[in-house]
């Protein structure tokens, strides 16, 4: 099985992206492919397993509790596709 990560990584998380993927000796398997096209990644949605859905702060854990109930467009796309979700979110 292979994991795709489509879009930016945060500069203040890529060091930590790539030492996990390095100490875990995860890069056959895990990639990140960048910035996709609108059209392209609700197709990579729609062919996927499952979809990661992350709202959290670099910030600590304070900014993160501030963003809880927050609803992005991109959580209507996923439910849209019908593929299950993996939510990492503030309560």
């Amino acid at each position: 099985m292979v994991t795709n990560f489509y879009g930016t990584i945060s500069p203040n998380y890529q060091g930590r992206f790539q030492s996990l993927l390095d100490e875990q000796e995860l890069q056959e398997v895990v990639f990140h492919r960048g910035l996709l096209s609108h059209k392209k990644c609700v197709e990579s949605q729609a062919n996927s397993s499952i979809l990661l859905y992350m709202i959290e702060s670099i910030e600590g854990i304070e900014l993160s509790n501030k963003f809880s109930g927050v609803l992005t467009a991109k959580i209507f796309e996923y439910i849209y596709s019908g593929v299950p979700i993996l939510a990492i979110v503030p309560p």
